[in-house]
C-alpha cells in the first residue's frame, strides 16, 4: 500500500472512513493495569487455558492484530514452545524422582539441554555483581555522588572489602560508588503457597566500580539502616542469603517494572494511538508497524498466561495478583515515598536514562555492557529515522501541517489516551517527530530484547534469582547454612514453573531488527534507506563480537543479529 501524508490522498474520504472504523476497533482500556493505557478486551474473565487462547485472543483482537494458521510467527511460536514443555515435563519427573537436598540440585530442573553461565558462577560475587550490569534488569544501577543514606555501612563495617586504599567517601568523590535500590518493593502485598509466604524485600545492595566491572560491597535486607540487616562478602552462607534476597527483589522489579510496565503495557498505548490516530497509508504508522507487529496479540496473551488467576507470574511472583497489580500501579505512577520516579518517555531515550542515573561514563564505570552495546544501536536507529522523516516530510511546516501528527501526539499525550509522560502533544517539526519515533523503534527493539532474553540465563538457575523467598531467616536471627537457604528457596514444583516460564518467554525469536517483510515498504527511496540501516547493523554486529570476546562473560543481548524488531515475544 503507497504511502500519503494526509494532505496528497488520492482517497480522503476512504482515508476517514478507515480512521473512523480503526477507532472503533481500539478502543482504550484504562482499567484493566490501574494508570496503563491498554487496548479494551471485552472479556477477561476466562475460565480455562483453551478460552484464553481462543476467546481472548482470536474473539477479541482487532482483526489485523491475529496472526493467521500457517503464518512464520505462528508456526514458529508453536515450535519452540516444545523444548519449554518438554522441560515442564522433565521437571515434574526429577521433582518426584529427587529431593532438593543441595543447591546444586536446582541445576537438575533445567535439563541435559540447558545452558546458562549461572549453572558455574552464580556463587561467584564477580557474576553476582556482572548481573547488575548485563543481566535482564540493567536499568537499576545508578552512581552515588556521596555515602549512601538509609544503608547501615561505614568504612569500618567495610574493612577489607572496600577496593585497597578507598573509602566511601573516595569512591564517591572518584564516581566510583553504585546503588541497586529496589524501595518500590516496600510494603508491597504479598500471597501465600501451601500455607508459606512468599516475600521479596526491598532489599538495596552496593557496589564499587573497578576495572573489570563492578565489585559487591554489601547488602541490605530493607529501606531502613539497621547494621543487623547488611551482610558483606566474606560471611558465608549469610552473604548467599543476602544476594538470594537480592536476586528475589530485582527478579520481582524486572518482571513487572522495568519488563512489562515499561516496555509491554507502554508501549500498548503507544499502538493503540497509533492505529487510532494514524492512517494504514501514513507514512509514520508504515514505519512503526513493522515495529508494533504482534505486540497486541503477545500482550494479550501476557494477560491470560501471566497477570490472570492461575497465571505464571501470578503464582510465581511474591505478590501475586494484589501485590503485582500495586507494583504495576507504581511503575506507572511512581513511588513517592521513597523517591521512585513514574515512567518517563526519557526511560525509551538511552543517553537520557543513562545521563540521569549517572552511568554514561566509561571512565567511572568502564565495563556497562547494556551502555556499551546499546549505544551503536541508539545512533543507528537515529540515523535511520531521521532519513526517513526527512524523505517523507520535505520541511517542518509540512510536520506541522499534518493533522494525522497532531492527533497522534496528543492521543500520545492525553490522560485519556496513552498518557505518556514527558511527550510533547504538539509535534511541529520533523526533529521532534523523529525524536518520537527513535525511542519509540528503540523501545520496541534493543530495550525489549535486552530485558527478555537475559531471562533464561539468569532465573533459569532458581538460587541465582528466585522469583519469591519462602522464608526470612534474617528475621529471627537463625544460624545460616545451606539447610536454611533451601527453606528459604522455592519448593519443587515453584522451581520447575519458573524454569519453564523463563524458558518460554526466551526460547522465540520471530524477527530480527531491520529485517522487514514484504510487502512492509515499497517505494525505492525507503528500500535504500533500510539497505543503509542493515549494512550499518552489520558493522555494529561484528564490531560486537570483537568485543564481547574480551569480557569476563558474554553479553548477546544487545548484538543486532538477536535483536527482535518488534515485543513480539
Amino acid at each position: 500500500m503507497p504511502a500519503f501524508l494526509p494532505a496528497n490522498d488520492p482517497d480522503p474520504t476512504g482515508r476517514a472512513r478507515a480512521l473512523d472504523e480503526a477507532n472503533r476497533d481500539y478502543p482504550w482500556d484504562h482499567t484493566f493495569v490501574p494508570g496503563y493505557a491498554l487496548l479494551f478486551e471485552p472479556r477477561a474473565d476466562h475460565p480455562n487455558l483453551v478460552q484464553a487462547l481462543t476467546v481472548g485472543h482470536l474473539g477479541q483482537l482487532p482483526p489485523a492484530e491475529i496472526p493467521s494458521y500457517g503464518c512464520s510467527y505462528s508456526t514458529e511460536r508453536v515450535r519452540t514452545s516444545v523444548p519449554a514443555l518438554q522441560t515442564m515435563i522433565g521437571d515434574t519427573v526429577r521433582r518426584i524422582a529427587h529431593d532438593i537436598d543441595h543447591l546444586t540440585d536446582y541445576a537438575k530442573f533445567i535439563g541435559d539441554d540447558g545452558t546458562t553461565d549461572a549453572i558455574a558462577n552464580w556463587d561467584d560475587d564477580a557474576y553476582f555483581a556482572w548481573q547488575r550490569i548485563a543481566g535482564p534488569n540493567p536499568m537499576t544501577i545508578r552512581r552515588l555522588d556521596g555515602p549512601p543514606t538509609d544503608f547501615a555501612v561505614d568504612d569500618a563495617r567495610l574493612l577489607g572489602v572496600l577496593p585497597a586504599g578507598e573509602t566511601l567517601a573516595s569512591l564517591a568523590a572518584a564516581g566510583r560508588l553504585y546503588l541497586c535500590d529496589y524501595a518500590i518493593l516496600e510494603r508491597i502485598p504479598t500471597q501465600t503457597y501451601d500455607g508459606r509466604a512468599m516475600i521479596a524485600p526491598p532489599a538495596k545492595g552496593l557496589f564499587a566500580s573497578v576495572d573489570t566491572g563492578l565489585t559487591p560491597l554489601a547488602i541490605q535486607l530493607g529501606q531502613t539502616a539497621d547494621p543487623e540487616r547488611v551482610w558483606t562478602p566474606g560471611q558465608g552462607d549469610a552473604w548467599r542469603m543476602a544476594r538470594m534476597v537480592l536476586g528475589a527483589a530485582d527478579v520481582n522489579v524486572h518482571e513487572l517494572v522495568t519488563h512489562l510496565g515499561r516496555t509491554h503495557f507502554t508501549q500498548e498505548g503507544v499502538a493503540v494511538a497509533s492505529h487510532r490516530t494514524l492512517s494504514e497509508r501514513h507514512p509514520v504508522l508504515k514505519l512503526l508497524a513493522p515495529h508494533l507487529r504482534w505486540l497486541l496479540f503477545n500482550n494479550f496473551e501476557g494477560r491470560e498466561l501471566l497477570l490472570d488467576p492461575g497465571g505464571w507470574a501470578a503464582r510465581l511472583l511474591a505478590g501475586g495478583l494484589e501485590g503485582n497489580a500495586e507494583l504495576l500501579h507504581r511503575s506507572r505512577d511512581g513511588y513517592p515515598a521513597r523517591n521512585v520516579a513514574p515512567v518517563d518517555i526519557l526511560d525509551w531515550d538511552l543517553p537520557a536514562d543513562l545521563a540521569r542515573r549517572g552511568v554514561d561514563d566509561p571512565a567511572t564505570l568502564p565495563m556497562y555492557p547494556f551502555r556499551d552495546d546499546g549505544l551503536p544501536l541508539w545512533k543507528a536507529i537515529g540515523a535511520y529515522v531521521r532519513a526517513y522523516v526527512a524523505l517523507a516530510y520535505a520541511d517542518d511546516a509540512d510536520v506541522a501541517a499534518d493533522p494525522e501528527v497532531r492527533a497522534w501526539g496528543q492521543e500520545l499525550a492525553s490522560p485519556l489516551g496513552a498518557g505518556l509522560r514527558g511527550v510533547d502533544p504538539n509535534i511541529a517539526t520533523r526533529e521532534a517527530l523523529a525524536v518520537m519515533l527513535h525511542r519509540i523503534l528503540w523501545s520496541c527493539g534493543p530495550l525489549h530484547s535486552a530485558v527478555n532474553y537475559p531471562q533464561w540465563d539468569s532465573m533459569a538457575v532458581v538460587p541465582n534469582m528466585p522469583a519469591a523467598l519462602y522464608d526470612t531467616p534474617w528475621e529471627r536471627s537463625a544460624t545460616i547454612d545451606e539447610a536454611t537457604l533451601i527453606r528459604m528457596l522455592p519448593p519443587e514444583a515453584q522451581v520447575a514453573l519458573q524454569v519453564f516460564t523463563v524458558r518460554e518467554l526466551t526460547s522465540f525469536r520471530p524477527s530480527v531488527l531491520g529485517a522487514y517483510d514484504p510487502g512492509d515498504f515499497d517505494d525505492p527511496a525507503v528500500l535504500t534507506l533500510i539497505a543503509k540501516f542493515r549494512s550499518d547493523l552489520d558493522d555494529i554486529a561484528a564490531r560486537h563480537d570483537d568485543i564481547d570476546a574480551r569480557r569476563p562473560w558474554s553479553y548477546p543481548y544487545l548484538n543486532p543479529r538477536a535483536v527482535l524488531n518488534s515485543t513480539s515475544i
